[in-house]
């Protein structure tokens, strides 16, 4: 490493405290561009879905022979027919539901949401050369797609919204402007640990929240579906953990839709 690689890595330490999200973060500013399409992750999801179609079609045609043996081959139809149909119907009813068809939606939460194909997607999309920043953004958008219609929160205070504490000073200073305009309860967070206390305190009905990929693919994951969010990815031309962005104007249209104004 260069002299002035060295000292870039330096300042870098200096100047921030990274989370713990970001510790592999080498200081480049071209990895703060992770925008992505949700389709991104529908076609990761199903290609994820493919294989454990094969895999379990494999496995049950090498088992055959032994099942067959026993008069057990009917179970194992059962089984594969039943696996088979899970995944094919969840795959179907996802994609449904992302292009707008409000019913099925229901059907996707029923069978499990999206979150338990996050890490195999993740897996995956490293071999095709896809950062998991990339994939996590587009989850995200999926997940807001799912959750487009969230249920109405009559209490501004028992709605929270979940900010970090890299935030720019301006975008600080315009959330505390929608928090006086709406009345919701806000919390800046220094982390997933400080988000979980938030949410065990304040007991939201709904959360807006705010940050890096990363820590949004977290806190979802950690609310296994038990409050609806509504996530929004921030911008970061500085690089992680310092003066990040997000787009009040979404954020707002976001607590609108919680509050049903």
């Amino acid at each position: 490493m260069s002299d002035h690689e060295s000292s870039k890595q330096e300042n870098i330490s200096q100047n921030r405290k990274l989370g713990e999200e970001w510790n592999d973060w080498d200081g480049k500013l071209h990895q703060a561009n992770t925008q992505a399409p949700a389709g991104i992750f529908l076609g990761l999801a199903g290609v994820v879905i493919a294989g454990y179609i094969l895999a379990g079609g494999t496995a049950a045609w090498l088992i055959l022979p032994r099942l067959a043996s026993l008069g057990l081959e009917r179970v194992l139809f059962w089984v594969v027919g039943i696996c088979f149909g899970y995944l094919v119907i969840w795959y179907l009813a996802l994609v449904m539901a992302a292009l707008g068809i409000k019913i099925l939606r229901p059907v996707v939460c029923r069978l499990g949401g999206i979150r338990w194909i996050i890490n195999p997607s993740i897996i995956l999309a490293r071999t095709w050369g896809i950062s998991r920043d990339q994939v996590a953004h587009a989850f995200v958008l999926l997940h807001n797609r799912l959750e487009v219609m969230p249920p109405r929160v009559k209490d501004p205070a028992r709605l929270l919204i979940l900010a970090p504490r890299c935030l720019s000073r301006e975008n600080m200073q315009g959330l505390r402007a929608l928090k006086e305009k709406y009345g919701f309860s806000q919390i800046t967070a220094f982390g997933g640990t400080e988000a979980r206390k938030a949410v065990d305190e304040y007991k939201p009905q709904g959360i807006v929240a705010a940050a890096c990929e990363r820590d949004l693919l977290v806190g979802i994951k950690d609310l296994k579906g038990r409050i609806p969010v509504l996530a929004f990815s921030n911008q970061r031309p500085e690089g992680p953990c310092k003066n990040t962005v997000v787009d009040l104007h979404a954020i707002e249209n976001a607590v609108k839709m919680f509050l049903g104004v």
